[in-house]
């Protein structure tokens, strides 16, 4: 019954897109032979998609019309430079000027980023780059191991779970979700959930990483016995090294990161070699800029900026996402052509302020805090003032006066003398509207 269940998932998916007038399968097909091209062809495909997008957005875009003196065309890609990088502020003052005339609003398919740092932005897009974004996340599932057919248990806040006979039929033949969600993680909701992956077996996990590392946290605490996924996928937020290592101690298989927006989709994820994420060149071109806008050297700590060569209804040219990253030293031995990211280091907005007022990425403090003192099993930093920082612990053994001890003093060697450093006990980490978790917070 299994075999057959996966044979009509399988055989449906052609069906569900000539349903959807969707070429998603078509795109599939074409990013899987594209990322064996030579970087030379992938650079040139990627300058000509970029000059027809210039081309498009000059013609056709308001805010571009207004902004440039002419119709550009580029010689190089590192021209782009040559362009003013677009903020959120810009997108969100520009407002409907940044869409496209060519492509009624009404067709337009909308979302909304999540917020969390700020002002949610209203974003637009069409059909045919919805099914490309979808494409392109088909291709980075297959890189960790996830089949067309299998059952994927999803980690994720408040779900849309099917209701109507169409969706329910449409989940068991092409979603295959099970979910269980985020925005109420207690023993009841993973027990249940275990459950299911021995029943039904789900083949493959996604999710906030967070959420995964709390359900795997559960696994081994409980020594629950279940069948190894053949794919984890991380997503959404920063994924530490210490809870990848609970993740696949619990799951007995690796664990994938993909990294990626709303605003335009999938950005890098890596591949089956887990060495960095790679970018998903066939859709965007990304620059890693440094404080003074220019490109960083591999290694070095930068701004992530993207241009998206697949929305047309609303161009993202050099729009700085707020994310900080860094390019690989070396390549990934797998043999793709795609530029490789060391790691996602975390957000902007969530880096904390030294005493001598540089900014320290808040994410990696606490990445270093959880493998330096035992007993802590989740950290948050809060900082609410240049002069004063909240450090909310979750223990799961240990003297609470010995853990409260060794975070100040780890905490004060990476800021400085000068910032009152206070340790609140908790039994959980709040979680955010969408079921995110931030690590670090700056509230000024």
């Amino acid at each position: 019954m299994t075999a057959l269940s996966r044979w009509m998932s399988r055989a449906s998916y052609p069906l569900f897109d000539l349903w959807d007038r969707s070429d998603r399968l078509q795109e599939w097909a074409r990013l899987e032979k594209a990322q064996w091209q030579p970087p030379s062809q992938v650079a040139d495909q990627q300058l000509a998609r970029l000059n027809s997008m210039l081309i498009h957005a000059y013609e056709t875009v308001p805010y571009y019309r207004h902004a440039w003196d002419q119709a550009p065309k580029l010689n190089h890609l590192c021209e782009l430079s040559r362009f003013p990088v677009l903020t959120k502020a810009d997108v969100r003052a520009a407002g409907k000027d940044l869409l496209s005339t060519t492509i009624p609003i009404e067709r337009l398919i909308t979302a909304k980023t999540g917020g969390s740092t700020g002002t949610s932005l209203v974003l637009y897009f069409d059909h045919a780059c919805q099914q490309h974004r979808n494409a392109a996340a088909l291709l980075s599932d297959s890189w960790a191991g996830w089949r067309t057919g299998d059952w994927v248990g999803g980690l994720w806040g408040s779900p849309e779970r099917p209701k109507s006979l169409k969706q329910k039929v449409r989940n068991w033949l092409r979603e295959r979700m099970e979910y269980l969600d985020t925005m109420r993680l207690d023993p009841a909701s993973m027990e249940a959930f275990l459950a299911v992956m021995r029943d039904r077996p789900l083949h493959s996990l996604f999710g906030h990483a967070h959420s995964l590392y709390i359900l795997a946290d559960y696994v081994v605490r409980t020594q629950a016995k279940i069948p190894a996924p053949r794919a984890i996928i991380s997503t959404s937020m920063m994924l530490l090294a210490t809870e990848r290592k609970t993740i696949e101690q619990a799951f007995g298989c690796k664990v994938s990161d993909r990294y990626g927006c709303e605003e335009v989709g999938l950005i890098a994820a890596q591949c089956n070699h887990h060495q960095g994420l790679h970018i998903n060149a066939e859709h965007l071109i990304v620059e890693i800029l440094d404080d003074t806008g220019e490109p960083c050297l591999p290694g070095a700590i930068g701004r992530v900026v993207v241009t998206d060569l697949e929305n047309k209804a609303m161009p993202l040219i050099r729009y700085e996402v707020g994310d900080l990253s860094a390019w690989s030293a070396s390549a990934c031995t797998c043999g793709r052509s795609w530029p490789t990211l060391e790691r996602v280091i975390g957000r902007q907005a969530d880096c904390l302020v030294r005493a001598d007022g540089s900014l320290i990425a808040g994410v990696s403090l606490v990445e270093r805090t959880l493998t330096a003192i035992s007993g802590i099993e989740q950290l948050q930093l809060e900082q609410l003032s240049p002069t004063l920082l909240l450090a909310h612990a979750v223990v799961s053994q240990g003297d609470e006066s010995r853990i409260e001890r060794e975070l100040t003093e780890a905490l004060s060697l990476d800021l400085g003398t000068g910032i009152q450093i206070r340790t609140e006990f908790t039994e959980r980490i709040p979680q955010e509207k969408n079921g995110k978790y931030r690590f670090a917070i700056r509230r000024f």
